[in-house]
């Protein structure tokens, strides 16, 4: 079993749709739309899934322990020993006294994770059975009980088992009602002019969650507690190769981290795959392990036959057994009957729960990390080499990856990731594709799994093909440039450079290569191409290797040309100097000088200011700096002069993106007990200028910054009341109760434990006004605001 680590999951709510697939839901969705467990438990039934290896045990039995130690009621079982002994005899003898226990109880919740679905299933427990023992252990306390179910994604039946779980345990129809306001809370109300709520609340259904991937933060947490040496370095070699794929998982970290303490390095790409996928053919469960008969071989190779299915047939994903689910667009995924008809059907549901495969959409699943066909692709070059090892033949493997259109010899569309990736393992393959489109190796498969002579020729021929106008330069993957890009082709560059600088092209895609694959000893090409050229496209990619390739003179050297020049260069070259430049050879008096020259509000193509400005901040940790930074990003925003209603034009979005980052930065580098003039004038300033208008939707909440504890929200209290008062809303009158400040822009989000700094402040504010003022929970005090 994983070792317990605190990892606090995140989860997005997976609703039944074509327009399902959880990658491009997070792709294009916000962490703002992402789920935690506090808003998950609130829920009286969810169904936590993720494939096999997520985490999902390990998070369950944790967040039992946590409620259990806080003093709530809290229960850990899994579905089959409910199924198979009710919920009672599924407890542990401890347990089951405190369940007890809170059957007596009137008004106590309880939350009860019963983990694997899947193993329940697999142990010929029906999930109807399952279901009906739980509700018989909750009964008469329907209400009070919060049920949470965990599974692998390929073991559950979308319609069918949420039909089973609706009809089995449905969520109580009779929600308990809020108790009515007291005398104190009616009258506090009418005095705020507060709508009275509504008692109604809405119907609860079932709530279906999938388990998101761990983010970088997540990631570097789990790294420390399995005890990775040499964290930095470990983190600069997944971010350099963008390993991050390798990551996102609880196994995927632990083979990953054990990689780096054997070897002090992380592979190529063909290395990490094959490490991943060997680790995710594995069943995750021993107890399962025992029984499947599955062995890691067999299923390897039944792996690189889908891989290679998918690819001959042009599809994306594997169809999933759901005898309720009619999918649309049925021919898009494959059958695994008719890919592995020698298996039997017990032994590909087997194979269907292995980590190797991800949710697709409802009643699909694709390979791990296959989004963009990477690993079907791996996978198929090792199935037709193992082929070519026994009896297919040359002509007839050219035959699937090559053809002939219009007397052009090329790379079948279909075939060009296999074909890169066999040609790592095929020096035929390798030849043939650099004689029909060498730039092929630049962008598909592994570039760094080939060997020098190989890139170096590829590298000549796409150069020399460009030179002689042959054909326009293929859109590169940078991640595949990078790993293209080794310093062993550090001459053959310069001497491609001396040859064909003059042609755009070919001039473009050497700069590519310097700056992607940071080449020191050719740093000095960059600085020579920006002087020379003009061309914009030219400065760019000069300008990107000029700040992030060769050593501190260089960089010197074109820190002073952005500060001198900024006025008229692109806005997107200066961008991207200030990214590889800060702080370090840019400072924070710098960057206010170039706020002040550019239009911040041109994002000229690029990012922009707006994106980037907060990647900016994080660099930042002395509080000098941020302080100083602050004050000037405040000061040359100005003082608000706007009519009521109006809304901010590009400009102010962009220095309210960088106000608010450099606040809520500024205030977690100081203790809880302060808060800083500028910070509280920061979120007043952004609550007033947003009040009215469009609020971008990149800014940090420095408010909620403020109201982490009592001593903050008792300094922006008193200072808001100062600030605010006079302004054209209130008719230049001085606030007299809090919710003008509310109607301002700042809420101060008062608390019971508030009022007695309230009534300590209040008496000493000489002739001023009083108010009443009450925190969140309705709670009554007199105290002055001005």
């Amino acid at each position: 079993m994983l070792p317990t680590i605190a990892l606090n999951r995140q989860f997005f709510e997976w609703r039944e749709g074509e327009l399902s697939d959880p990658d491009l839901i997070l792709r294009l969705g916000g962490s703002d739309d992402l789920l935690s467990w506090e808003s998950i438990s609130v829920r009286r039934r969810v169904v936590i899934l993720a494939e096999a290896g997520s985490g999902k045990t390990v998070e369950m039995r944790e967040q039992a322990r946590r409620r259990t130690e806080a003093g709530q009621f809290a229960f850990y079982a899994t579905l089959e020993d409910v199924g198979k002994d009710g919920l009672d005899s599924a407890l542990m003898p401890t347990d089951r006294a405190r369940l007890v226990s809170w059957r007596g109880m009137a008004d106590e919740s309880a939350w009860f994770f019963v983990d694997s679905v899947d193993e329940a299933k697999l142990s010929g427990i029906r999930l109807e059975k399952a279901v009906r023992r739980m509700a018989e252990g909750i009964v008469g306390r329907e209400q009070r009980a919060h049920v949470i179910l965990s599974g692998r994604l390929t073991d559950w039946e979308f319609r069918r088992d949420l039909g089973r779980l609706n009809e089995g345990l449905p969520v109580p129809k009779d929600p308990v009602l809020p108790p009515p306001p007291t005398a104190e809370q009616v009258l506090i109300s009418a005095l705020r002019h507060e709508r009275p709520k509504s008692s109604a609340a809405p119907t609860e259904t079932p709530l279906v969650v999938l388990m998101v991937p761990l983010d970088p933060a997540r990631v570097r947490v789990f790294a420390v507690a399995k005890g990775a040496p040499n964290l930095d370095a470990f983190f600069a070699q997944i971010e350099a190769a963008n390993l991050w794929r390798f990551a996102r998982q609880p196994l995927d970290l632990d083979w990953l981290v054990e990689f780096w303490q054997s070897n002090g390095r992380l592979g190529s790409l063909a290395e990490m795959l094959k490490n991943s996928l060997t680790a995710r053919v594995r069943e995750t469960n021993l107890d399962r392990a025992r029984g499947d008969g599955l062995d890691e071989t067999r299923t390897f190779q039944a792996i690189e036959r889908i891989g290679a299915a998918l690819v001959f047939g042009r599809k994306t994903t594997i169809a999933i057994p759901d005898s309720e689910l009619i999918l649309s667009n049925e021919e898009l995924s494959l059958d695994l009957i008719q890919v592995l008809p020698d298996w039997s059907s017990e032994d590909r549901a087997r194979l269907l729960t292995r980590p190797v495969f991800n949710p697709a959409t409802f009643a699909r699943v694709r390979l791990h990390n296959d989004n963009e066909g990477v690993v079907r692709g791996y996978l198929a070059a090792r199935w037709l080499s193992r082929l070519r090892q026994k009896n297919l033949s040359r002509s007839d493997l050219f035959e699937l990856l090559f053809a002939m259109t219009y007397e052009i010899e090329l790379n079948k569309p279909s075939m060009q990731e296999t074909a890169a990736w066999l040609a790592i393992l095929d020096e035929e393959v390798g030849r043939e594709v650099i004689r029909r489109d060498p730039s092929l190796l630049l962008t598909a498969g592994d570039p760094a799994s080939l060997g020098t002579n190989v890139r170096e020729v590829a590298l000549t021929n796409v150069i020399e093909r460009l030179a002689a106008d042959d054909e326009r330069l293929r859109l590169l993957d940078h991640d595949c440039v990078k790993r293209f890009a080794h310093p062993d082709l550090g001459n053959t560059i310069r001497t491609l450079w001396s040859q064909h600088r003059a042609q755009t092209e070919a001039r473009h895609l050497l700069l590519k290569l310097i700056w992607l694959g940071k080449l020191e000893s050719c740093a000095d090409l960059a600085e020579a191409a920006f002087e020379a050229y003009t061309n914009r496209y030219t400065r760019i990619l000069a300008g990107r290797a000029w700040a992030m390739v060769g050593d501190e003179a260089p960089k010197r050297r074109y820190a002073k040309l952005i500060k001198d020049s900024c006025e008229v260069l692109p806005n997107i070259v200066v961008w991207d100097a200030i990214d590889g430049l800060f702080p370090h050879f840019l400072d924070v008096d710098d960057l206010l000088d170039i706020l002040t020259t550019v239009d911040i509000s041109d994002a000229d193509g690029g990012l922009g200011f707006e994106w980037q400005i907060s990647g900016f901040v994080d660099r930042l940790d002395a509080r000098p700096d941020l302080e100083r930074l602050l004050k000037g990003l405040l000061d040359q925003l100005g003082a608000d002069t706007r009519d009521i209603g109006h809304d901010p034009d590009k400009r102010e979005e962009a220095y309210f993106v960088a106000i608010s980052a450099t606040a809520c930065r500024l205030l977690r580098r100081c203790g809880l007990d302060e808060a800083l003039a500028d910070t509280i004038d920061a979120a007043l300033e952004l609550g007033v200028r947003c009040r009215y208008g469009n609020t971008p939707h990149k800014m940090a909440d420095v408010a909620a910054e403020l109201h982490r504890s009592g001593a903050r929200r008792r300094l922006a209290f008193w200072r808001a009341a100062e600030r605010l008062s006079g302004r054209r809303i209130l008719q230049g009158r001085r606030i007299d109760h809090p919710w003008e400040m509310e109607a301002v822009g700042y809420s101060p989000k008062l608390q019971r434990e508030d009022i007695a700094w309230l009534l300590e402040d209040g008496p000493g504010r000489a002739n001023e006004k009083r108010a009443t003022v009450s925190d969140e929970h309705g709670n009554a005090a007199l105290a002055t605001c001005r």
